[in-house]
């Protein structure tokens, strides 16, 4: 599993139990819709997400994580996280602060700047 899957399936598991629409999806993993579309209909044939449809909105569609979706991230959880701080322990307390204010900022600008 990539990252990107990872954040999706990460995102999906704190979602409503409805899911949420594909579109806010891309937004937040900062991917284009078509980068979003293919993602998804990859973990879709993997059986690891479900599109259904919006209850509001009959053309909408809204993007849900599967039990199997649900185990498959907590079992690849705790490598990734691993991995994760592997890479981040040779920084130093100031490189970490640095990025987490880098990583704040740039998640500010995405929000308030959705089309960039």
């Amino acid at each position: 599993m990539d990252l990107s899957e990872y954040d999706v399936l990460v995102t999906l598991s704190t979602a409503p139990p409805e899911g949420v629409r594909p579109s806010d999806l891309a937004e937040r993993a900062l991917l284009t819709r078509s980068g979003m579309t293919r993602l998804l209909q990859r973990l879709e044939e993997r059986g690891l997400v479900e599109r259904h449809a919006c209850p509001l909105d009959r053309r909408g569609r809204f993007v849900a994580l599967t039990p199997p979706g649900r185990r498959l991230l907590r079992r690849a959880a705790p490598a990734l996280l691993r991995g994760l701080g592997a890479a981040l322990a040779p920084l130093s307390a100031d490189d970490l602060a640095a990025l987490t204010r880098a990583a704040e900022r740039m998640t500010e600008v995405s929000r308030a700047h959705p089309s960039r």
